[in-house]
């Protein structure tokens, strides 16, 4: 047995144990709500390229190309506003995710708690601080991970790799289509509607990426969960693993 003063430390810090699966289910609805409004954004895209190519054709009023406008807003507003949801309850369960894991392993997390947060909002750390923290909450839920002893940064999470590389391609390709949708609106006659479409056909693949993304986002979920659940509820101090 561990003497009562090496105990005590860990017990103040206060991990512990919650299994609640309701914030990883929140979770996972809205980030496929916000993957089908991405979708819709790219139906949006591809009608505005098709308005404005008439347009050039043959200029008439300009009422449907408001109608087209109006219409890239509101899905727009809409993909925004659920992917916001989706963030915040994603981040909500990885914390309690974060505190589940450090209740189950006294392995060291590459970052502090608060970097479930902030990893997300670093600029260009961002790119890779995320994944570091997911995956070392998945490797130190599983229960194949010991108690004692582990180092999480050697190891890594099939699951959690294979979403993130899909998350940046997505967000990458989402960016370039952006960017050439922004160029393509300062050019004039055909040029605009080639350019339209080109960021409409990126905008496509970007969508495809984000269906991929968000359906191994939801495998992650599901995967820490159902590990976390499977095992028993006793603190890394009390097991029977850690005695010596």
């Amino acid at each position: 047995m561990y003497p009562a003063s090496a105990q005590q430390p860990q017990v103040a810090r206060g991990p512990r144990f919650r299994q609640d699966p309701g914030y990883g289910v929140a979770a996972s609805v809205a980030i496929a709500l916000a993957t089908v409004a991405n979708v819709v954004t790219n139906v949006a895209d591809w009608r505005t390229a098709s308005v404005v190519a008439r347009y050039v054709d043959a200029p008439t009023g300009t009422a449907e190309l408001e109608a087209a406008d109006r219409f890239t807003l509101l899905t727009t507003a809409i993909y925004l506003g659920t992917l916001l949801i989706a963030a915040v309850l994603f981040i909500i369960w990885l914390w309690r995710a974060r505190e589940n894991a450090e209740f189950f392993c006294d392995a060291r997390h590459r970052y502090g708690r608060g970097w479930v947060i902030g990893a997300w909002f670093v600029p260009i750390a961002s790119f890779w601080m995320p994944r570091h923290v997911v995956n070392d909450v998945a490797v130190a839920s599983d229960p194949w991970t010991s108690t004692r002893g582990v180092w999480l940064k050697t190891r890594r999470s099939p699951e959690v790799s294979s979403w993130w590389v899909f998350w940046i391609l997505q967000a990458v390709t989402g960016w370039l289509a952006a960017m050439l949708t922004n160029a393509a609106v300062s050019g004039t006659g055909s040029a605009v509607v080639t350019g339209l479409q080109t960021a409409a056909a990126l905008a496509s693949l970007s969508s495809i990426l984000c269906c991929i993304a968000a359906f191994l986002a939801i495998r992650v979920i599901i995967t820490i969960n159902g590990d976390q659940a499977s095992r028993p509820p006793i603190p890394w101090w009390a097991n029977p693993e850690a005695q010596p």
